[in-house]
């Protein structure tokens, strides 16, 4: 059972930690002054409409590992006192969100990394 739970948090994993790459390289510079109201207007959607994806990305990532990290210790607790500490060790390896930190505390920084640019955006600057 844990190696299915491994298999399927991978993927997740995966795609979470692709997309945060994604957003560190995003350029969120502010645009050129020369550029018309219409352009500037444009190019502010374009933006808006790339941070609307990656939260909604980034949420339902999250979301996916923690559903995953739930059923996980709920498959722990189940398993006799003999075998917990060998899955406990395996969960302990795995960590879920290695490298990424706590999951929510990972949710909370990444969608408030938005928020300052994204009001940027919809305020036109």
């Amino acid at each position: 059972m844990s190696a299915t739970i491994i298999l399927s948090a991978r993927p997740a994993k995966e795609k979470l930690e692709a997309l945060l790459k994604e957003v560190q390289e995003m350029d969120l510079t502010p645009l050129e002054q020369m550029l018309t109201r219409e352009e500037t207007r444009q190019q502010h959607e374009a933006r808006k409409r790339i941070i609307e994806e990656r939260t909604m990305r980034l949420k339902l990532h999250i979301g996916t590992l923690e559903t995953i990290n739930t059923n996980w210790i709920q498959y722990i607790q189940q398993v006799p006192a003999t075998k917990r500490k060998e899955e406990e060790d395996k969960y302990a390896q795995m960590s879920l969100l290695k490298n990424l930190g706590n999951h929510t505390s990972l949710k909370n920084r990444s969608i408030m990394s938005y928020i300052p640019s994204r009001r940027m955006i919809e305020n036109g600057r």
